[in-house]
């Protein structure tokens, strides 16, 4: 969120998610957990697509794992 200039609290007024699941979402270390219907905000919020916000999550997730 930060790199598209987003606070957790600007996403929720977006998106109507709660704070608390998109805190549970940064936790995850698998994002296959991510719920398609909290992606799909996400997406939304960031003007992308969900499948461009997913490859980035990936991307996120394999640069964590190195």
């Amino acid at each position: 969120m930060k790199k598209y200039d987003l606070t957790r609290y600007k996403v929720t007024k977006l998106t109507g998610v709660t704070a608390s699941t998109l805190q549970y979402t940064n936790g995850l270390d698998d994002v296959s957990k991510l719920q398609v219907k909290t992606l799909m905000v996400l997406a939304e919020a960031v003007g992308l697509t969900p499948g461009e916000v997913l490859n980035e999550m990936i991307e996120l997730e394999s640069d964590r794992t190195k």
